[in-house]
């Protein structure tokens, strides 16, 4: 059955939708029937979590071997639209983004109808920049954005998947993602850190991940986690719970790879493509689960009633009313191997051991004001009313300075030594003897000086 192509003005207000707000372009939203925040901010603030935060949308990401912006992959779309003898847009916008291709097929289209080359040109510039990776994209919005982003990435799948009834699917995938090699565990298998890498390049796994479905995740699972790069949310959470985020990785790949099986009708190798590479992620991932040495689960914070996350146990269902997929299932209360063992060593938590370390300097921070202060006491401050008075206050403070130095580091060991064997916090008496020692000194000199004054004893 041919679908009805979508018109070259569809495909030019899209364009226009995926760049920046500008207030200009509330009337294409208008047309396109879409509802834009009234607050020029609140639009804004939907641009930058769609496109910024969540999908950036460069082809670049989806299509190169690395998942990362630029590299061969631009360079083949810049080459591409060079040979078309495409204008800019918008000097600010890579020659890989969204706007811009769709601005170049938006011309010819335009131009299709009277011009054979155009159409050509056209049919190419589909399947081997756009279609190729438009649906898995826009399906990724779908599922981590909102209006009025939620709308354009509904708009975009939908037109993409007319087109390609309308052009015929090709018969094998486009040049980028056959130059981009699949992932494979192989001798890596237990390599959480590779599998991390993997997992951000969605031409190798066939699997595109948003910092919302790791969030999603997060809260599957009932692990603690950060907002910050996908790499960072992945390495978080398997540090966790490596297995069971494994598990619901795998699951996430099984229903993106069934999304793509059921778009092979229309999008042919392109969405063979990314099924075939997330289904392989798939299997990979759930023989990971099975096989990895689990990093041991890291406590959020120093409480007694503390428990390890849950082991869930995959099987998927909607959520009504937001179309986020979650993982459901038991927990896996027999198995003792998650649970902390009170004095064994283990590699604590980075943040933790940087955040132990950045105390310490603190406290050597403050060693070294005590130092500065002794040597400036003794040899700026006039000799007070007691013959050798700054001496003895000049000594005391490097005093304080050593213990302060000697102190923190013992506080450092103590604290490191807790955190490795999953063990109270430390207490510790040094702000209060800090204080007080100074507060001594200051009461010290206070009184020398109410008493005797500043100048009037020998040096």
């Amino acid at each position: 059955m041919s679908a009805v192509q979508p018109s070259a003005d569809l495909w030019a207000l899209l364009a226009i939708a995926a760049r920046p707000p500008a207030e200009s372009n509330r009337a294409v939203f208008d047309a396109l029937g879409l509802s834009v925040p009234a607050a020029f901010e609140a639009w804004q603030a939907a641009y930058t979590e769609a496109f910024v935060v969540q999908c950036v949308p460069q082809a670049s990401i989806y299509l190169g071997a690395h998942g990362a912006i630029g590299g061969e992959t631009a360079d083949r779309v810049a080459d591409f639209r060079r040979l078309l003898g495409s204008a800019t847009h918008d000097p600010n916008t890579a020659s890989d983004h969204v706007a811009e291709l769709l601005a170049d097929y938006a011309e010819l289209a335009a131009l299709a109808a009277a011009d054979p080359q155009a159409a050509h040109a056209r049919t190419a510039l589909f399947w081997e920049h756009l279609g190729c990776w438009l649906v898995p994209f826009c399906d990724a919005l779908l599922r981590s954005t909102s209006a009025p982003y939620v709308g354009w990435a509904r708009l975009v799948k939908n037109g993409c998947l007319a087109e390609a009834q309308a052009l015929g699917a090709p018969a094998q995938p486009a040049l980028h993602h056959r130059r981009a090699p699949a992932w494979s565990a192989g001798e890596d298998a237990a390599d959480i850190d590779a599998a991390v890498r993997a997992l951000c390049v969605p031409a190798a796994t066939g699997l595109v991940l948003t910092r919302a479905d790791l969030a999603t995740a997060g809260q599957v699972l009932g692990t603690a986690l950060v907002c910050g790069s996908r790499a960072f949310m992945l390495t978080l959470l398997m540090r966790q719970d490596a297995r069971a985020t494994l598990n619901w990785l795998s699951a996430e790949a099984g229903r993106q790879a069934d999304a793509r099986r059921v778009e092979v009708a229309m999008l042919g190798a392109a969405a063979a493509f990314w099924a075939q590479r997330a289904e392989a992620s798939e299997d990979a991932l759930a023989a990971m689960a099975d096989t990895v040495s689990l990093a041991p689960t890291r406590r959020p914070r120093h409480d007694a009633a503390w428990r390890p996350p849950r082991r869930v146990v995959a099987s998927q269902h909607a959520t009504p009313g937001n179309g986020t997929a979650f993982v459901s299932g038991s927990t896996d209360k027999d198995n003792d191997n998650d649970e902390p063992v009170e004095g064994e060593d283990r590699e604590p938590d980075y943040r933790f051991t940087l955040a132990n370390e950045r105390t310490f300097l603190a406290w050597i921070r403050t060693a070294l004001a005590l130092l500065a202060g002794s040597v400036a006491f003794v040899h700026l401050v006039p000799e007070l009313g007691i013959p050798g008075a700054r001496r003895i206050i000049g000594a005391v403070l490097a005093a304080i300075s050593i213990a302060v130095v000697l102190a923190s580091a013992l506080r450092w060991h103590s604290t490191q030594k807790a955190m490795r064997r999953d063990q109270p916090m430390p207490s510790t008496l040094m702000p209060w003897l800090l204080a007080g020692a100074i507060l001594l000194v200051s009461l010290a000199l206070m009184a020398t000086i109410i008493a005797f004054g500043i100048g009037d004893g020998g040096s």
